[in-house]
């Protein structure tokens, strides 16, 4: 009778753990995607599709997570550059997208208290 190596379990349940914790940071943060859906829902644009769409997408990821994606991942170079490059590339590219809509926010503001200000020294 051979003995079965069990070294893979505790690397299984770590990944586990890992992949629920970082899924449980993800649902309980208001990161950018609760952001976007908030945003869409005050606008009442494209909400349910918006919202099932981050439902079905949450519920992969989180799922991959726990299911060992990150081993699969970890035994890989190619993966791990492709993930880690990709990820702040997207990172970025939103961060640049925000920062726009907030400088417009910004910009119309600024303008509005421009007015106000000569609006009240033309009132005297």
């Amino acid at each position: 009778m051979t003995q079965r190596n069990s070294t893979w379990i505790p690397q299984l349940t770590t990944d586990f753990f890992s992949g629920f914790a970082t899924g449980l940071a993800l649902i309980v943060a208001i990161g950018s995607q609760n952001a976007f859906v908030l945003r869409q829902g005050i606008l009442r644009q494209h909400v349910l599709p918006l919202v099932l769409f981050c439902a079905l997408s949450d519920a992969l990821l989180i799922l991959a997570g726990i299911g060992g994606a990150g081993v699969l991942i970890r035994g890989n170079e190619v993966l791990i550059t492709f993930t880690r490059y990709g990820g702040a590339l997207f990172l970025a590219a939103y961060g640049v997208l925000a920062a726009r809509r907030a400088w417009r926010v910004l910009d119309g503001l600024i303008a509005l208290a421009m007015w106000t200000l000569a609006a009240m020294l033309l009132a005297g």
